[in-house]
């Protein structure tokens, strides 16, 4: 697997949100055959925008006006990490701070999980980028990182997925992997 690149720099490959974003591209090549480590998450403090995350998929229009709206709110010290990203290679996500709550570790560990949904989707035959499917697959993984311990090692309890589940529930259509994922939860 290629390097893991995660904007801004100072998201060393030990942070927290660079193991999240190595192991779904990870469970993208190995469940999905998909590689997708052409694609950079650029971190952006109290990111908003999107829902959360966002993900421009490579024939979608406004990708200017969005990386625009992320420089800006880097501020002038941070704008240069976000030149040369192209639409298609990155997800805008939020920036953890560096004691963050297991609440939002949880929020913007999934919300960077579903918009990596967007960005394998993007890169299979037929194209597949609708939020069902993007949901989909966020279930999908956050079962196999549960199931394989890997959740457990980031200190992420099936409680923190339950109160997060509770607020996403409502956007999500049902699927068999949302039935799975509600089981593990009980």
């Amino acid at each position: 697997m290629a390097t893991t690149q995660v904007v801004p720099a100072a998201a060393t490959g030990t942070s927290l949100q660079a193991q999240h974003l190595t192991w779904i591209k990870q469970f993208a090549q190995t469940h999905y055959n998909t590689n997708v480590d052409e694609v950079t998450a650029l971190l952006i403090p109290q990111y908003q925008g999107g829902g959360g995350g966002l993900y421009m998929k490579k024939v979608e229009f406004g990708f200017n006006s969005w990386l625009q709206g992320a420089k800006d709110a880097l501020g002038p010290k941070r704008q240069g990490e976000a030149d040369g990203l192209e639409k298609g290679k990155v997800i805008f996500v939020r920036e953890l701070a560096p004691k963050a709550k297991a609440s939002e570790v949880v929020n913007v560990m999934w919300i960077m999980w579903h918009e990596m949904g967007h960005a394998v989707g993007d890169r299979q035959t037929p194209k597949n980028t609708s939020e069902p499917y993007a949901y989909r697959f966020e279930y999908h993984s956050l079962t196999e990182a549960h199931n394989s311990g890997q959740l457990a090692q980031w200190n992420i309890q099936l409680s923190d997925l339950k109160a997060f589940y509770l607020i996403r529930k409502k956007d999500t259509a049902d699927s068999a992997e949302r039935q799975v994922f509600e089981a593990l939860l009980g």
